[in-house]
């Protein structure tokens, strides 16, 4: 099951600090996220999942910055080969 968890941002300005809270939807299922403790592997939909997150700068949950930290070679090349990818069409 999806969980929700909370994420904070703090915006600065000039006059004030303002603090905004988000709800958002974690994408990694129980399942997905304990066989890729016990085993280290993910689902290549997951990757891409993390990637099109990191490419478009969205906030990542705790879970997918994990997976980020032992996935990174390989959401860098599924990140390298969308940029060459859109370069060609």
């Amino acid at each position: 099951m999806n969980q929700l968890y909370e994420h904070r941002t703090e915006y600065y300005d000039d006059q004030q600090t303002k603090l905004i809270k988000r709800k958002m939807i974690e994408s990694v299922t129980d399942k997905e996220y304990a066989t890729f403790i016990d085993t280290g592997v993910v689902s290549k939909l997951l990757l891409k999942t993390i990637t099109k997150k990191v490419k478009y700068k969205v906030h990542l949950s705790p879970r997918e910055s994990a997976i980020l930290t032992d996935k990174i070679s390989e959401i860098n090349f599924l990140l390298r080969n969308d940029q060459t990818k859109n370069k060609n069409e």
